[in-house]
């Protein structure tokens, strides 16, 4: 790279660097590529000192929607995805033109986008930082729900978190019990089953996660507690019916 800086003129900050337009042709001719967890990287684009990726994602689901459009959620899953896929060639860039990183995402269905900004330092950071256990796509698709509890479901009902167990990963679901029984589920609990089994599958997002869940061998479960009570409930659908 220090040939490239050498050779590379520098352009006013602002203005597109010469050979800027080289480098997006030949990326963008090998686009659309997959991204991982239900994401496409689109196109690559240079605007007002910034190099942006285009990301596109699956947004069946509301919550998913509500979350990465959350401008906090996004910039901290692109600084740990940054962080375990960097490659050096985005940080040379950035510092040999003197330009920051854009991301914009869109759904795919709703076409609602949002777009954060980082600096080289800032990537600089995330690269430098202690090193942690890398997650498993499971594990990076349960923080990305938690940062978008609490759900509300119903009057009555509301999705307040997600727990890990050893060989099941549950919903948990906070309920009005002064209009909802506890003891009217348990005893609907057939029907419950067939149902969650039915929803869990609807839509792409919510059917990715559950096989992220058969792959790290994880059942999934569904937990109900009562607000007024602390009366709970719950059920585990096993990886072989999922």
């Amino acid at each position: 790279m220090a040939v490239l800086m050498v050779v590379v003129p520098m352009a006013a900050r602002g203005q597109m660097p010469e050979g800027m337009q080289q480098f997006l042709d030949g990326v963008n001719a090998a686009l659309p590529m997959s991204a991982g967890n239900g994401m496409d990287f689109v196109r690559v684009g240079y605007d007002h000192s910034e190099l942006v990726l285009f990301l596109e994602f699956d947004d069946d689901d509301q919550g998913l929607v509500v979350s990465m459009l959350d401008e906090k959620v996004l910039k901290d899953f692109i600084l740990t995805e940054f962080k375990e896929r960097m490659d050096m060639s985005i940080m040379d860039m950035l510092d040999t033109y003197d330009i920051d990183l854009g991301v914009s995402i869109r759904g795919r269905r709703s076409k609602k986008s949002t777009r954060v900004t980082f600096s080289a330092n800032e990537l600089s950071k995330a690269v430098q930082a202690p090193a942690a256990k890398p997650k498993s796509d499971l594990m990076k698709a349960i923080d990305l729900m938690k940062a978008m509890m609490p759900v509300k479901i119903s009057e009555q009902m509301s999705l307040v978190r997600v727990d890990v167990a050893d060989s099941a990963v549950f919903y948990v679901y906070e309920i009005d019990d002064r209009a909802i029984s506890i003891g009217i589920l348990k005893q609907k609990v057939s029907d419950l089953r067939e149902t969650a089994k039915k929803q869990v599958k609807s839509n792409a997002s919510s059917a990715a996660f559950v096989a992220q869940c058969k792959q790290e061998g994880m059942g999934l479960g569904f937990r109900y507690e009562g607000k007024t009570t602390g009366e709970t409930f719950e059920f585990v659908i096993p990886t072989d019916e999922l």
